[in-house]
């Protein structure tokens, strides 16, 4: 018999949350705040260990190409040393009344691995114009001289646009992780 969400209480949740990480199957990524340079006290963010083991878990049935390609470019950054976080910029836009309004964009890796930091925005698809600019919203705000790069989940070549931003598509990163991390 299922529970309902709503009866679980948050200290459950937490320890399900805990004996899961003690038992490899996900790993937590903590929040960063990158113009503060200090580590948020907000919601973590878990990516699972072994894709096969989710995908077995749940039968098959979610396959979410974006988040399954940013599980993957997680694990290839652990795999290769890289202390990864979640990223967060803060950023003021104006809403449909011209108002501004402060709002938190993520960026969704910033790597450390020795000396060295990139921050890393995947992108399954940069479909259309609209896309590619919420891509590159969060990494546009950062202007602390670090490597900034986006990864698609498209094959187009590796270039850098105007703004300092390299584009490498998904394979080309798998192939040679330590190329982009430590340039």
């Amino acid at each position: 018999m299922l529970c309902k969400l709503k009866e679980i209480d948050a200290k459950t949740i937490a320890k399900y949350l805990e004996y899961m990480e003690d038992a490899f199957m996900i790993e937590r990524s903590v929040r960063y705040d990158i113009k503060g340079r200090r580590y948020i006290d907000t919601p973590y963010k878990y990516y699972f260990e072994d894709l096969g083991l989710r995908n077995a878990r749940i039968g098959f049935r979610q396959t979410e190409e974006t988040h399954m390609m940013e599980n993957m470019i997680y694990n290839e950054l652990r795999a290769i040393g890289c202390q990864v976080d979640v990223g967060q910029v803060v950023a003021e836009q104006k809403d449909e009344e011209g108002k501004r309004k402060r709002v938190n964009l993520e960026v969704d890796f910033v790597c450390n691995h020795g000396y060295n930091r990139v921050y890393i925005q995947s992108a399954y698809a940069l479909s259309d114009n609209i896309k590619r600019q919420q891509e590159l919203a969060s990494l546009n705000k950062i202007t602390d001289g670090f490597r900034r790069i986006v990864i698609a989940g498209s094959m187009q070549p590796t270039c850098m646009n105007d703004n300092g931003i390299l584009f490498v598509n998904v394979l080309d990163f798998l192939l040679e992780p330590f190329k982009y991390v430590n340039e």
